[in-house]
């Protein structure tokens, strides 16, 4: 199992959702508490580089909290199946949650 993280910057962040969308992948937000998170299932052999990183399976943006007012982004590659299932179930835990607040609204 390989894993990458490193820290960026919102701008950063934004710029690599947009760019990954442009390839037709589908990054899914999950919102945190000052910034957003993201994961994206890139693939095992999409071939993509990040400047001289080769993007691993799977890409997670997660914010990293510093205090009640700031936060940062951390990116994560991987090919570790449980970090993204960990976050995937973050991530149903979230809709389920906006499904029933919604429902009871």
């Amino acid at each position: 199992m390989k894993k990458v993280t490193f820290e960026i910057s919102m701008e950063q962040a934004d710029k690599l959702v947009s760019e990954l969308e442009k390839f037709h992948f589908e990054p899914y937000e999950i919102p945190g508490s000052l910034q957003d998170n993201y994961i994206c299932n890139i693939g095992a052999d999409s071939g993509l580089k990040l400047g001289r990183y080769k993007l691993r399976k799977y890409l997670i943006i997660r914010e990293v909290y510093e205090n009640p007012w700031s936060s940062g982004l951390e990116l994560i590659l991987t090919d570790d199946d449980r970090d993204w299932k960990a976050w995937i179930n973050h991530y149903e835990q979230y809709m389920d949650e906006l499904e029933r607040k919604e429902r009871t609204a």
